[in-house]
């Protein structure tokens, strides 16, 4: 295995991991930055979870309050052996790691947000420094401590040349947006990703997402169920905002569904993380944007996709379309917030999360020796 090699700026070769939550995986991504660009992108892949990790994590959503022991060991556990295999296919020992952890419960109300996995027992296998706790500053600072994403949205708007302004989403568990007119960056997330459909296809059809979007394609959506679920405060909540999973179950009926046949469920679901994502560009929008770039799982679902241009006045694309991996992105971006918090650099600003300053994050936990 191969130190790192430097390139004529010196970049840091970094594995950033990122497990959503829509546990559907960990992604880890091979980075050379020096956390103001991306001057390479190397090996990248999604490694399973054990099914017994994700199963307690699946309960941890349901009773955060009582987390098994042992449940951030083996989350880690799970994650060092995603850089391990990364690392063979790389043939490269990263310089460090950014590890985001499991979402278990945020509430930054309660300046709350809990990220588990034992950090110092990935640095100590893999033999690398593990940058993680990404949120903990901005919160303690009175900000809500998501979206993280804006900051590298706006490195990648600004290296695909677009013109601006232009908004880039991310489509994981929860979805979140960024806008970038050159300027002025913001964050926000604009609610439902994932989460609802992957959820009601695993309750309905025992299946863990709805692949392609084939089930949602095959149905009619319900309008009217959509229509309502827009009426809650946050879709119409302008700016910073931040959002729990869970929460989602406060807010949205999904008894209203029962009558439908799963098709009809599923499309409804879909439609819903479409609408509120192009709901959140209108009331956010003070100009025309040139362009909606889709990043993140919700990309590869081609019937969300096309909905989300049906409700969407401005043309969308997915990262792909760029030439960019859009699977990776949040697993790039723990990447590149390692090596700002490395060089100093804030990760958070008074227009993503709502600190009064921007805000440098993370911690840093050394190897121990054997």
């Amino acid at each position: 295995m191969e130190d790192a090699p430097k390139d004529q700026r010196g970049d840091w070769a970094i594995i950033g991991l990122m497990a959503g939550t829509s546990v559907d995986g960990i992604d880890a991504a091979l980075v050379y930055t020096d956390g103001e660009r991306v001057t390479r992108r190397g090996a990248a892949d999604t490694f399973a979870y054990h099914p017994q990790t994700r199963a307690a994590i699946f309960a941890a959503y349901q009773n955060p309050h009582e987390i098994p022991d042992d449940l951030p060991m083996r989350i880690a556990r799970d994650h060092a052996h995603a850089v391990e295999r990364l690392m063979i296919t790389s043939g490269i020992q990263p310089d460090r790691i950014g590890f985001h952890g499991q979402t278990i419960f945020h509430n930054p109300d309660q300046g709350v947000s809990l990220q588990i996995g034992d950090a110092q027992y990935l640095a100590d296998r893999i033999g690398v420094p593990v940058v993680h706790q990404f949120r903990q500053a901005d919160l303690a600072a009175g900000g809500q401590g998501a979206p993280l994403a804006p900051i590298y949205h706006q490195m990648i708007l600004s290296d695909l040349g677009l013109n601006l302004p232009a908004a880039m989403v991310n489509i994981g568990g929860i979805s979140n947006v960024t806008l970038w007119d050159g300027r002025d960056l913001i964050g926000y997330d604009s609610g439902p990703g994932n989460a609802l459909i992957d959820d009601a296809m695993a309750r309905l059809t025992g299946k863990a997402f709805d692949e392609g979007g084939q089930m949602a394609a095959k149905g009619q959506v319900d309008q009217a169920f959509v229509a309502a679920c827009l009426q809650h405060p946050f879709f119409h909540q302008r700016g910073i905002k931040s959002l729990d999973r869970m929460a989602l179950y406060d807010w949205i009926d999904l008894s209203a569904l029962d009558h439908h046949s799963t098709p009809n469920q599923i499309a409804s679901l879909t439609a819903l993380t479409a609408a509120s994502i192009a709901a959140s560009l209108d009331v956010n929008l003070s100009c025309e944007f040139h362009h909606v770039v889709v990043s993140g799982g919700g990309s590869l679902n081609p019937t969300l996709m096309a909905m989300i241009q049906s409700y969407s006045k401005t043309a969308v694309s997915r990262l792909d379309d760029h030439g960019l991996d859009s699977r990776f992105t949040e697993a790039e971006l723990m990447a590149v917030l390692a090596a700002r918090h490395e060089r100093g650099l804030p990760i958070t600003f008074p227009q993503t999360t709502g600190v009064d300053t921007p805000m440098t994050g993370g911690d840093m936990l050394m190897p121990r020796l054997k």
